[in-house]
């Protein structure tokens, strides 16, 4: 079974990087885990891809929950603009739940260049296990770079 969670009702115009790193938000997702647990089998995987690998390193960091089996972040965060936030401002070092990264080699977005990637897995030093998939080939893009229909 998958939960997918979006943004919180009190949260109209989206989640700013600030929600996304701050306790408020762990405590709305701690709440979902409460009630996924009385309904899924564990572990719970977290999942975020793009801007939501801020979400989910956050939390791999923040929650120390014994129901959480890893983190998985796709086309991750790996630069900022302005008062942006990316994975290179997170305590990574703090996730100890299995790491699993996902990213395309042709990835164009600005935000989430493949090399950026590859130094965010160094940084997961208090994971006990990190994994790294190279996404190779696929469609033309149908999109601009960091969008949906490309390689991001």
């Amino acid at each position: 079974m998958v939960a997918i969670v979006d943004v919180p009702s009190d949260q109209a115009y989206g989640m700013s990087d600030q929600f996304r790193v701050g306790k408020e938000h762990a405590e709305d997702v701690k709440k979902i885990i409460d009630l996924l647990d009385q309904k899924l089998p564990r572990p719970i995987f977290f999942v975020g891809t793009s801007r939501g690998t801020i979400s989910v390193a956050h939390l791999g960091a923040a929650l120390k929950d014994q129901r959480l089996g890893g983190i998985i972040l796709t086309s991750s965060m790996g630069a900022s603009r302005g008062a942006g936030w990316s994975l290179f401002n997170l305590p990574l070092e703090n996730i100890a739940l299995p790491v699993l990264f996902v990213h395309h080699r042709e990835d164009g977005c600005w935000a989430s260049r493949f090399n950026d990637a590859l130094q965010l897995q160094s940084r997961m030093s208090g994971s006990p296990r990190t994994q790294f998939i190279e996404v190779l080939g696929g469609d033309p893009p149908r999109s601009e770079p960091c969008e949906a229909m490309s390689a991001h």
